[in-house]
């Protein structure tokens, strides 16, 4: 439907066609993805070959960009080749790529890279219109996905480690990079923009998702329901991460089945993991970066706000 059966897509970029991207919120606002659709319609009309091609090209821009960002924050050359071809390969990583119509995906990581990269830019030298590009790069990233939301307080998450910035991290920061020894307000203060923009991406998507009839009430899915099917899925997210099997594009939504077991096992989990890394992060930061990245990027589609059945 994004785009088979799309007459403003299928159209091309046309100013009407324009319009319509960016001013339409159908469940969300993506204008970028359907600029991005049109733009190769434009150029090769409706050659599915074109359009796969495009979602793996900026599979591989991403790929290249998250080996250039590690590096860039000093991390060592082969963990940051082994991150990058992971990412590359990972079985998780086909649904994005392969399906045409997922393009948000793959375009929100092109823009979630770029933010990255221009912060470290940024830390080089704390000027205005440095900033003004970590900004941009967010807000076309949202434009995308709002899946981008969550994308100012990992940067948090980044000044405690590897840049190392926060006060109480007590190491020295990384050097040509940003100093050591900010308290924890004045990063606050330095996200509030950054924060302000998802906080009204955040509105408009649960507008958008509203109106169109997207979100279930909590008649339909109890509070206690959805934190129970939360639980499941940051653990299964964990597992399959870890040995992807039973992929599918589709998965029934299992929150109103689910035993009490599955349930009490997943939170066991996630708590016993949850209390390692925050005891083992005084020494070993990046396993606390890394858990609380984990938590943080999938909290808007963990079902805490139920969009669909």
């Amino acid at each position: 439907i994004t785009l088979t059966e799309n007459a403003h897509v299928r159209a091309g970029l046309t100013a009407a066609s324009i319009q319509w991207a960016l001013t339409t919120n159908y469940v969300y606002w993506q204008p970028l993805v359907y600029l991005s659709h049109m733009a190769i319609v434009s150029l090769f009309g409706m050659d599915p070959a074109a359009h796969h091609l495009l979602n793996a090209l900026l599979h591989s821009m991403n790929a290249a960009l998250v080996f250039v960002v590690l590096r860039r924050m000093r991390l060592p050359l082969w963990p940051s080749a082994v991150a990058a071809a992971i990412f590359s390969f990972h079985p998780l990583r086909v649904e994005s790529v392969a399906w045409v119509a997922e393009r948000k995906d793959v375009l929100s990581t092109f823009f979630w890279m770029l933010t990255l990269a221009a912060y470290l830019w940024y830390l080089e030298d704390r000027k205005r219109g440095r900033y003004c590009l970590v900004f941009v790069s967010l807000a076309l990233g949202l434009m995308a996905k709002p899946m981008l939301i969550t994308l100012p307080l990992v940067l948090l998450l980044l000044d405690f480690w590897p840049l190392c910035r926060l006060k109480s991290a007590g190491v020295a920061g990384q050097p040509g990079l940003s100093p050591a020894g900010i308290e924890i307000r004045h990063l606050l203060k330095e996200k509030l923009p950054l924060l302000g923009l998802s906080l009204a991406s955040g509105i408009v998507t649960l507008v958008a998702q509203s109106h169109s009839g997207a979100i279930k009430s909590l008649e339909s899915y109890p509070v206690i329901t959805r934190v129970a099917n939360a639980a499941v899925a940051y653990t299964t997210y964990v597992f399959k991460t870890l040995w992807p099997r039973q992929l599918a594009v589709y998965y029934p939504y299992r929150g109103d089945t689910l035993t009490a077991l599955p349930v009490l096992g997943a939170v066991l989990f996630l708590t016993t993991i949850t209390f390692m890394v925050v005891r083992l992060s005084p020494r070993h930061r990046y396993l606390g970066v890394g858990w609380f990245w984990f938590l943080l990027t999938l909290l808007p589609v963990i079902g805490i706000v139920q969009v669909g059945a």
